[in-house]
């Protein structure tokens, strides 16, 4: 799976979802919330990570609490059967095909970073993480790894409009729910996909509100307004909202 993108990447080209098999639903059903959770209880014992949410997106324990927001600290592999055994390397294998670990080193896919669950229609469709210092080697500043469509945080919640206000990341999302409850997210590059866009449409959206700066290619926004047109949605790009309190400080 893609979960590792360069800016110059379009949206058509940024997800890859997995074959997942019967043995992979089955991990996915009842082995991901445990990993919700481990990376739930790292995040609060580690007062690193709780600074820079609380500094960086001003988000505090309510917010953490309610979207079960954690932390990779490579400590996860430490509660599973060793991975030179075969429950071990198959319940491994699973997990890298969901986006949890890395095919290639076998390593935590999201260590060093916050870590957000992206839950749709009560599934676990995806993480979104972000890096908490500086990435070294070839480790990426944030992840987008969908293992399953539509994969949008805060989609759920999506009920009774026209017009949703997607950001540049969940965390940024969190902070707008407050008084924008129909704040949604994907990446920094807003990826929606054809389904995720088709399931807006289908909850009677008919204008997606851009919130981001100009660090964003234009020739994506471009490409992310005329995708949106063919499922009748309109855009909007602002900039800034409400004085410039939402978005990473």
């Amino acid at each position: 799976m893609a979960s590792q993108f360069s800016p110059g990447l379009l949206p058509e080209q940024l997800v890859e979802l997995p074959d997942l098999t019967d043995f992979d639903m089955q991990i996915k059903q009842h082995y991901l919330p445990l990993v919700i959770q481990h990376y739930h209880t790292s995040l609060l014992n580690y007062e690193k990570a709780l600074n820079y949410l609380q500094q960086h997106y001003r988000i505090d324990e309510q917010f953490i609490e309610q979207y079960q927001l954690g932390f990779s600290d490579r400590s996860l592999g430490k509660g599973m059967p060793h991975h030179r055994t075969d429950e071990g390397g198959s319940l491994r294998g699973s997990l890298a095909r969901l986006g949890v670990y890395k095919k290639a080193t076998g390593h935590e896919a999201f260590r060093g970073c916050v870590v957000i669950p992206i839950i749709t229609q009560g599934e676990v469709a995806g993480f979104y993480a972000e890096r908490i210092g500086r990435p070294q080697g070839d480790a990426m500043p944030y992840y987008f790894a969908p293992s399953f469509l539509p994969c949008v945080f805060n989609l759920d919640a999506i009920k009774n409009t026209d017009v949703v206000f997607m950001c540049s990341n969940p965390f940024v999302a969190i902070q707008m729910i407050p008084a924008l409850t129909h704040a949604i997210a994907t990446d920094k590059l807003f990826n929606l996909q054809d389904i995720d866009m088709q399931t807006l449409a289908n909850k009677g959206v008919t204008k997606v509100v851009l919130c981001a700066d100009d660090a964003i290619p234009p020739v994506l926004i471009a490409r992310l307004a005329k995708r949106l047109k063919c499922f009748g949605i309109k855009y909007e790009w602002t900039q800034d909202l409400s004085g410039g309190f939402y978005g990473r400080a």
